[in-house]
């Protein structure tokens, strides 16, 4: 029996630093038994709801629910999607380096489990530390066990987006030139490759994906900090400790990854195009030395492409969309944190005249 217990925890414990297939466990081999899983704990939460109130309760539940689903589905996203750009530059050398980052630490990775739990164990002691009103009552555990399994879940796609950040910088790094390009089109536009658009596409997803759950994040911290139900101490060390993670790791980090990936994609743009004009050239001295067929006129026709695909559009996909939204959830996640950490400073002066 021992030995049995041992095996099932290692399994799970190797399946945790694997989120993408026990995502695919629970979303696609047991389904059915995951939805009757989740209604069922549901209704638990509610049933527990009745008997031991909780403050905002058909407030927080669906709130939480939603960043929660939305998480799991960003995260089978950029699994589909990532599968696809690695495939489809397998065989580049200028992508070896690039693809080894996504299979050390994109599929499987101790770090999967240690920080999600990390994070998790952090704001939890602090937010009991903070919620004074908040008594150990089995609505409280269901929604603690709520929270922590978004919170878990919604790291793992913080880390997957730290991935596809290191994953675009080491292709925009990369020394080596594209080989065997495919050509679209006679003027062999770099933009037009199929791998290069999935991944912006799923740059723009996921900067958009996740600078929303870092805002519902924010938005719904801040307004249990100044419920009069929660009676949170907004002067305790911990009310600090938690905005100054929250601030750096929404406010700093996505803005500043968002825009060196919006860089980075642009020096990869740029590296195709040369990779497009060194094959041209490459290709009309082959046709000089294997057919001695006249050197001006493929020289000429090879230069007017290279300047064609010079002078091409050195981003593939533009959203305005997209980049105003980002702005916009950035601008309201910087006015949120800063209003309620200044409100937190006013009330120290009170504090300290009590304390001395």
């Amino acid at each position: 029996m021992i030995k049995k217990a041992f095996i099932k925890l290692g399994y799970a414990y190797r399946l945790l630093m694997k989120p993408d297939e026990l995502l695919d466990i629970f979303i696609k081999d047991k389904k059915i038994e995951s939805i009757c899983l989740f209604i069922m704990y549901i209704i638990v939460g509610y049933m527990f709801q009745h008997n031991w109130p909780f403050p905002y309760f058909v407030v927080f539940v669906p709130c939480f629910c939603l960043i929660g689903i939305a998480a799991i589905y960003f995260i089978s996203y950029f699994s589909v999607k990532m599968q696809i750009v690695t495939s489809s530059i397998a065989n580049q050398r200028a992508a070896e380096n690039a693809n080894a980052i996504y299979y050390s630490y994109g599929k499987k990775s101790i770090f999967y489990i240690l920080v999600p739990l990390t994070v998790v164990g952090i704001f939890g002691y602090g937010g009991c530390s903070i919620f004074g009103a908040l008594q150990i009552t089995p609505t409280l555990i269901w929604i603690l066990s709520l929270f922590a399994s978004v919170v878990y879940i919604s790291i793992i796609g913080y880390l997957k987006y730290i991935v596809l950040a290191l994953y675009i910088h080491k292709l925009a790094i990369s020394e080596f030139m594209y080989k065997g390009l495919p050509k679209f089109s006679i003027e062999c536009i770099p933009i037009q490759l199929k791998w290069l658009q999935e991944l912006t596409k799923l740059y723009h997803t996921y900067r958009s994906a996740f600078f929303t759950v870092g805002g519902a994040y924010i938005f719904a911290y801040s307004i249990f900090c100044w419920l009069p139900e929660t009676e949170a101490n907004v002067s305790h060390p911990w009310f600090f400790i938690l905005w100054g993670i929250i601030s750096l790791a929404v406010i700093l980090i996505f803005p500043t990854t968002s825009l060196l990936e919006y860089k980075w994609i642009k020096k990869i743009v740029e590296q195709l195009k040369c990779s497009y004009i060194e094959d041209l050239f490459n290709e009309e001295r082959r046709m000089h030395k294997n057919f001695k067929v006249d050197t001006v006129s493929p020289k000429i026709m090879t230069t007017i492409y290279a300047i064609q695909i010079m002078g091409s559009q050195d981003y593939p996909i533009k959203s305005l969309l997209s980049t105003s939204y980002s702005i916009c959830i950035t601008a309201f996640n910087v006015f949120t944190s800063i209003v309620t950490i200044v409100s937190g400073l006013s009330m120290l002066p009170d504090d300290f005249r009590h304390i001395f």
